[in-house]
This record gives structure tokens, C-alpha cells and sequence, in this order.
């Protein structure tokens, strides 16, 4: 592939990237699913522990398969500009600019296409802003390419004029190094599924006063709050500046909205503040979306009279039927993935988008019902271009000793389950 192919290739690839920056992805069921975006960024104020002054912080998440890279000595090698100005809103004069390059290495080809491996870049600068409120416009731009992604976001400077002032709530990720929020435009702050959360936000009090914090976590459904953790804790300010942390922890974080609410209490007074969030699940199970989609493959591991029970079930009623039957089975209760559902609900999927007909599911499929009951199996004799017999299949599954023989009586591809035999001692597959 020559150069020009290349660059036209990633060009589209970012324009199908961008057109997915809201993360969502349509699906040919007629709704959308959640898709981690390819560039995503954080901006936010802390302090200066020596000085007490704002830092604005910077953290850019860029996907791989976006970015170019060229075979380098040791492996392979890009760059990506990244300039930012920070614009004050009331007199639309440009306060602070920067302009900085990124290095790029992968040491092997498969990452450098990779739409699950990311470039993180984060970057604090010592400023001078005062309070109030700001436009940020950020553009990254690809080093090889030129081609370019911009975006603009709102920012506000707390105002640090009283004996106590704090900066934003921020999650970070489990090892405390890297912001682990994702901001879809200026939408609430989006976490992952299945991921413990530190929580981190700084405190300045001038005169050094003790600090009691109460953090209330909330789950928000309907404009209802259902209370979900409290946690209360004294700190002596042995310095102006504290970074106050805490955990949440993953197995209290189902898919939905949140609210995070903390109080303050010093010798000057009360504070609050709360940050609202919502905890989404990338690379759902594209059949866990739907309950039309969800319930017909489980014909295949539940008892005809569980399966009559579901037809009279209303929407609500078959969530909550589908949440308790995976919960009994679920390996690890203490997390909210439940390993054992996601991986049936991966066969369908696979054995869909294998065995799928011009009007047949592939899941409904002989050999779709196979792969949901018994995975991939070990080994895949065919046969279908024999003169003198019709195309079949041969399935081995060696922990099992047996062979699944397929065979396409009427040559529509549907490859009906003929029988089921063991393998035997003497054959090799």
C-alpha cells in the first residue's frame, strides 16, 4: 500500500472516529451502543501546593488506529502536535497558549492499528488565572498526516478568596497515575464499568483549620436518590494544602447515574460541593442491550417451564427475571461484570455474525447452538467442495471426546447437526 493510500485510509478512519466522538455506534437493530471514543481529554484546575495558585491540568487520550506510524530502527515510530489557548470568556481574549510535540513508539505492528491501545499525554502548567470563567480550545494534529482534531470546552476557575476554597472533584484510575473520566463534549463526567474509582479533590484553608468530610454517594434513577455509601473523616491541616483521597470501590458501580456529594466542616464555616457521573459500559454485549434480543438464545440452558414463565413477563419484569437468573450463576459476585453471562452472550454474537443466513439468525443455527453451548472448538474439518458428497463439518472437542459432524443436506449453508460421536483413541484431531 504507497503512501497516498495510506494517508486517504486514516483519513477516513478519522472521520468515521470523529463522527463517533459522542460514544455511540448505531447497530442494525435500530438503537445505538456505547463505544469508548477514539480521542478523548480532560481539562481541570488544581493547586499549587507551594504557591496556592490554579494549575490547569491537561490529559489527552488519542487511539492508535488514528494516529500514523512509520517503520523505525527498533520498531515503529509517529508524532502528534498539540496546541491549546485558553480564552476568557467575557472578553474573548486568549489569557494562556501553548504549544507542544509528542514522540510516538510502538514496538510491534499490531499495536500500531489497535483500536483498543491509546497514547495518554497529560501535561500541568503553573498559571495565573483569576476566577471566573473560561473557553479552552484544544487541537491535536497528526504529525505525518496534518490531519487534525479540534474542539472547545468550558472551564471555571474557583474563586480562592475566602479562609477555605477546594478545587474539582477528579477520578482517577486504581494505580492513581492517570484521569480515568471520559467528557463527551461537555457532557457529565463518564467513568467505566467494572473499574475501581480514587477519588481525588485539594483543599486550601489559609488558617489551617481541622477539616470533617462527609462523602455521600448516591445512585440516581428517575430523579430518585438512593443512597449508597457515607464515609466521614477528620484531617488536621498540618499545611495550607491537603489532596484529599478516597476510593470507591467497583462492586457498587452498576451501568447508571451518580451523584458524589461532600460536605466540609471548618472552624470558618460549611461547604458543599457534588459532582454528578455516570458509569458506562464499552464493549457491552451487543445482546444485553435489548430484552427481545437477550431472552430467545436462553431457550438453549433454561427448562421449558422457566421458558414458559417469560411470555407473560412485561419489559420491567423480564430485566429484573434476566438480572436474577445470571446473578445465581455469576463466579464472582464481588464485581458487577458478571464473567460467565458475558461470555454466552459473546458466542451468540460470534456464532450470529458466523452462521448468519439471508433469513435465519446465525444463533438459531445447528452449528450456532454449538458454539453457544460448547465455545470454539479445538479443531474444524471442512469439507465443502467435495465432488461426490454434499459440504460438511467436522467439530472436535478433545475435553469432551467428541465430534460434532455438520452437513449441508440441501447446500443452503445452514449445515444442519447429522451426529455426535467420540472421537476415539486412535484418531490424532
Amino acid at each position: 500500500m504507497n503512501r497516498t493510500t495510506i494517508i486517504l485510509w486514516i483519513f477516513l478512519l478519522l472521520s468515521t472516529a470523529f463522527a463517533q466522538m459522542n460514544g455511540k455506534r448505531p447497530t442494525q437493530y435500530g438503537f445505538e451502543v456505547n463505544v469508548k471514543p477514539p480521542i478523548f481529554y480532560d481539562i481541570y484546575i488544581t493547586f499549587n501546593e507551594q504557591s496556592l495558585k490554579p494549575q490547569l491540568n491537561v490529559l489527552f487520550n488519542i487511539q492508535n488506529d488514528l494516529l500514523y506510524f512509520t517503520k523505525s530502527e527498533d520498531g515503529y515510530a509517529g508524532g502528534y502536535d498539540i496546541s491549546l489557548a485558553v480564552k476568557d470568556v467575557n472578553s474573548n481574549s486568549t489569557v494562556f497558549s501553548h504549544l507542544w510535540k509528542e514522540k510516538i513508539y510502538e514496538k510491534e505492528f499490531e499495536q500500531t492499528n489497535s483500536r483498543k491501545r491509546y497514547q495518554v499525554n497529560g501535561k500541568k502548567f503553573n498559571t495565573d488565572l483569576a476566577d471566573g470563567e473560561y473557553e479552552v480550545h484544544v487541537e491535536l494534529t497528526d504529525e505525518a498526516t496534518g490531519n487534525s482534531f479540534k474542539s472547545t470546552r468550558k472551564l471555571s476557575v474557583p474563586e480562592m478568596e475566602g479562609v477555605t476554597y477546594f478545587s474539582d472533584i477528579k477520578f482517577y484510575r486504581a494505580d492513581d497515575s492517570l484521569s480515568a473520566e471520559i467528557y463527551l463534549g461537555n457532557e457529565k463526567s463518564t467513568v467505566e464499568f467494572n473499574k475501581d474509582l480514587i477519588v481525588h479533590f485539594e483543599v486550601v484553608d489559609s488558617l489551617q483549620n481541622p477539616v470533617s468530610i462527609i462523602s455521600v454517594l448516591y445512585r440516581v434513577k428517575d430523579e430518585e436518590k438512593e443512597e449508597l455509601r457515607r464515609n466521614e473523616e477528620s484531617i488536621t491541616m498540618d499545611k495550607k494544602w491537603i489532596r484529599f483521597g478516597e476510593k470507591i470501590e467497583r462492586k457498587i458501580l452498576n451501568e447508571g447515574n451518580y451523584l458524589l456529594s461532600y460536605t466540609l466542616k471548618t472552624a470558618a464555616g460549611e461547604s458543599e460541593f457534588k459532582k454528578h457521573f455516570r458509569v458506562v459500559w464499552f464493549g457491552k454485549p451487543l445482546y444485553l442491550y435489548d430484552n427481545e434480543l437477550a431472552v430467545p438464545p436462553l431457550r438453549y440452558i433454561i427448562s421449558e417451564e422457566e421458558w414458559n414463565e417469560l411470555e407473560d413477563l412485561s419489559d420491567d419484569q423480564l430485566s429484573r427475571w434476566i438480572e436474577e437468573f445470571w446473578q445465581k450463576k455469576d463466579p464472582d459476585p464481588e464485581t458487577p461484570l458478571n464473567e460467565i453471562m458475558v461470555e454466552f452472550y459473546e458466542r451468540v454474537y460470534q456464532a450470529n455474525k458466523k452462521f448468519a443466513g439471508e433469513y435465519k439468525e446465525g444463533w438459531t443455527t445447528d452449528r450456532g447452538k454449538s458454539l453457544i453451548l460448547y465455545g470454539e472448538p479445538d479443531h474444524i474439518d471442512a469439507y465443502r467442495y467435495k465432488l461426490k458428497s454434499k459440504p460438511y463439518e467436522i467439530w472436535y472437542y478433545k475435553s469432551e471426546n467428541k465430534k460434532l459432524i455438520f452437513i449441508d443436506v440441501d447446500e443452503d449453508n445452514t449445515y444442519p447437526l447429522i451426529s455426535v460421536e467420540d472421537i476415539g483413541e486412535n484418531q490424532n484431531e
